[in-house]
């Protein structure tokens, strides 16, 4: 009994003996494995240091101290602790890990050029089932070197999760003289990475500072963000933008994207408060260059405003290529509040939907309110843009920086290719001195079919617009106002079109119509207008000779207005209204027989007129031109020669 637990004690011993000259080996083991790893950064041009390292045979954890790592331009990478718990053994060239944990993380991205200077710090982090790389992936040369070596590295790890409770950021643009921006991080989680891609991006709120231009303290703000979640992340065009210009067009990045609780104070007092932010299929361009735009902007707008003259085309420049190289299926914010010292503005939404290739399929605002000096409101149920793009404006301006002086014609017309069409609905404004609101139901313009610059389609409606009358407004609301009316409505709606094939331009419809006093319709067309006509000045005044006058009518329809005028002509001349109709169309008739050896149409439309004083209801003239009379000609000619040059008709008919 005695030898055998002699024996054992002996066994435990030499156990315990090799144990340690195995954990010992393994330690020894770990050491080289991690100083080749950082041997091979050094080789690579960078700089790699580290302090100590420790294995727990065990547990399997690895524990690197003190790591740093400096690329070439500066930028750096500095952790205080890390640790990989579960790590495996590298084969062919990746290391796996069932928690890989980091203390004390420092990141900057050093200026250059229009790059800001960028530092992140957290105090900890955490990725769960990591697998990777067993080193840093070799250097691409570029403009943003780390950003690239980052998403590379990312593209061939993968993990489940990354946690990071606490992260900083500052960002400082170049030549700012201190000018910063700083933003704190709280909560961040990142779920299923793989080749680049990330299922799940949050974050639970986000605060931010910027600090002011010398002597522009009111450029100063300070926000926050509540909530932040993004899904369907692929990082791969952002890589793609870091590298020299590929394929061209917009590349998915996001799949929707949602925050609320968004809110940011500025140094002058002014706020801008967002109940939720959502977008959905955002894209971006990497062949554009969208990195170094976004550098540009920023570095602008830390600039001494105002800004001169270079740096504002340069400016408008720059905001044109960012504008081509973002696209996204919508984007929508939700319960908007913009306050300055004076004047309030609230939308229950802003929704911009189908931006690519620069241009914007629709911005609409709903439920609009806007108040100026605590008076009353102007309200809006929907103002919507159609076919919205910024890009003729930023030529516009830049075109002007750069010229110094006023751009010529040319450029002007370049505006009407920043819009379709305009509509909005729902409008009630507050009119001075007046208990009675400026209305408008619905409003709609819309223009196309360019020809050089010029759009040669153009449709307008306006109905139901109402607002207080006078009798110092003028014809018609003038009589309106005199029958004791406090309040008028109109509508309207206009065509404009031009027909290449048949060289004409016509106005149809041309109605406008005033509630209890009438409505007209005019319809108009000019002939032999050659397309080139639209294309500049120069060949608008050359073709302006040979256009020629096509027919024209024009419907009248009473709705009160014959009789409104017929009593306050008979107020005032102290007789019926009958005796003036009496009179008036005598005189008519009178006229017309007169009138018959020079006009023999005369007495026709002299009668067609007093039959519709008589009896009101809708007056239709019809003039037609006798021969190929051309407009300048019509222009320069006396209006009552003039009219021996069409067949004019006229019919009247009751209700």
């Amino acid at each position: 009994m005695k030898k055998l637990a002699i024996g054992l004690l002996a066994l435990l011993l030499l156990a315990g003996a090799g144990f340690f000259s195995v954990n010992q080996y393994v330690q020894w083991r770990a050491t080289q494995e991690v100083d080749a790893v950082f041997s091979a950064l050094r080789t690579s041009g960078r700089e790699a240091a580290h302090g100590g390292v420790a294995f727990d045979l065990f547990k399997r954890s690895l524990t690197v101290r003190s790591v740093l790592l400096r690329e070439p331009d500066g930028s750096r990478v500095a952790i205080a602790s890390l640790v990989l718990d579960g790590v495996t053994e590298p084969k062919d060239g990746r290391v796996s890990a069932r928690r890989l944990g980091a203390e004390g993380i420092e990141i900057e991205i050093a200026a250059a050029g229009e790059r800001p200077r960028t530092l992140y710090r957290a105090p900890g982090a955490s990725v769960d089932l990591y697998s990777g790389p067993d080193t840093l992936l070799p250097r691409e040369r570029g403009q943003h070197e780390a950003l690239n070596l980052f998403l590379r590295q990312m593209a061939a790890s993968e993990a489940t999760a990354l946690s990071i409770p606490e992260l900083s950021v500052r960002i400082e643009a170049p030549a700012s003289g201190g000018v910063a921006t700083a933003l704190g991080y709280r909560n961040i989680l990142i779920e299923k990475i793989a080749q680049g891609r990330i299922e799940r991006l949050s974050f639970a709120d986000m605060g931010f500072t910027a600090t002011a231009p010398a002597g522009q303290p009111d450029l100063a703000a300070k926000g926050s963000l509540k909530r932040f979640v993004a899904t369907g992340i692929d990082t791969a065009p952002i890589l793609a933008a870091t590298r020299p210009p590929g394929k061209a067009g917009l590349q998915p990045v996001y799949g929707e994207v949602v925050a609320s609780g968004y809110s940011v104070v500025h140094g002058d007092g002014s706020l801008m408060e967002v109940g939720e932010a959502s977008a959905k299929g955002l894209a971006i361009d990497p062949s554009i260059g969208v990195l170094g735009r976004f550098e540009e902007l920023a570095t602008l707008g830390q600039k001494q405003q105002p800004l001169g003259d270079a740096d504002s085309a340069r400016l408008m420049e720059t905001a044109s290529d960012l504008v081509k190289a973002i696209g996204f299926t919508q984007f929508r914010l939700a319960d908007v509040t913009a306050m300055d010292s004076g004047t309030s503005l609230k939308m229950g939404s802003v929704t911009l939907s189908e931006m690519k290739q620069g241009r914007l399929g629709r911005l609409a605002l709903e439920r609009v309110s806007a108040a100026t000096n605590g008076d009353k409101p102007v309200l809006i149920d929907t103002l919507a843009l159609k076919g919205l793009s910024p890009l003729p404006l930023f030529a516009f301006s830049a075109r002007a920086a750069s010229e110094g002086s006023v751009p010529s014609l040319d450029g002007v017309l370049t505006l009407f290719r920043a819009l379709d069409g305009v509509e909005m609905k729902g409008l009630t404004a507050p009119v001075a001195d007046s208990d009675v609101p400026f209305r408008m139901q619905d409003f709609s313009l819309d223009w196309g079919q360019f020809i050089g610059l010029v759009p040669t389609r153009i449709a307008m409606k306006v109905d139901g617009m109402s607002g207080p009358i006078s009798e110092a407004d003028g014809v018609p609301l003038a009589y309106l106002a005199a029958a004791g009316l406090k309040q008028a409505s109109i509508g309207m709606q206009l065509g404009i079109t031009y027909d290449p094939a048949a060289q004409t331009l016509r106005l149809a419809p041309g109605v406008m119509r005033i509630e209890q006093a009438f409505a007209t319709d005019l319809d108009l067309s000019l002939a032999e207008i050659r397309s080139g006509a639209f294309e500049d000045p120069i060949a608008a005044l050359a073709a302006a000779q040979q256009v020629a006058v096509g027919p024209l009518t024009l419907t009248v329809t009473d709705l009160g207005f014959v009789d409104i005028i017929l009593k306050e002509k008979a107020a005032g001349a102290g007789t019926t209204p009958d005796a003036v109709r009496t009179e008036f169309t005598d005189t008519l008739r009178k006229a017309g027989a007169e009138l018959a050896p020079l006009y023999p149409e005369a007495p026709a439309v002299a009668e067609a007129l007093a039959r519709f004083t008589e009896k009101p209801g809708t007056l239709t003239l019809r003039l037609v031109p006798l021969s190929g009379l051309k407009l300048m000609d019509a222009i320069a000619a006396d209006p009552l020669v003039l009219l021996r040059e069409f067949r004019i008709t006229a019919t009247n008919s009751t209700p």
